[in-house]
């Protein structure tokens, strides 16, 4: 099953060289990396990790416009992943 989540991308502002992602949905939302591309790639391992392992932690997915207009110039886009549903905790509400 492909689960889609908005996440804002943006600069870390101590440490330039460094992109965080933070989730508006789960709790705790955040990851980063060295790049947009590695950012990316750890933002779609850390929402694997959540869903499969920490679902009581992982909320519906947001409307992406409206993540949008709650952060103005953040870069926010959806990151996907593919969860068979074995990976699945019992405990993971369908979205």
């Amino acid at each position: 099953m492909l689960y889609s989540y908005p996440a804002i991308f943006e600069q870390d502002e101590e440490d330039p060289q460094y992109v965080n992602v933070t989730f508006v949905d789960i709790f705790p939302g955040a990851t980063f990396g060295d790049s947009f591309e590695d950012a990316m790639r750890m933002a779609k391992d850390f929402l694997k990790l959540m869903i499969c392992e920490a679902p009581k932690q992982v909320f519906p997915p947001s409307d992406i416009e409206q993540v949008r207009k709650e952060y103005p110039g953040k870069m926010v886009v959806m990151v996907e992943v593919e969860i068979d549903d074995g990976e699945l905790n019992d405990s993971f509400p369908e979205c």
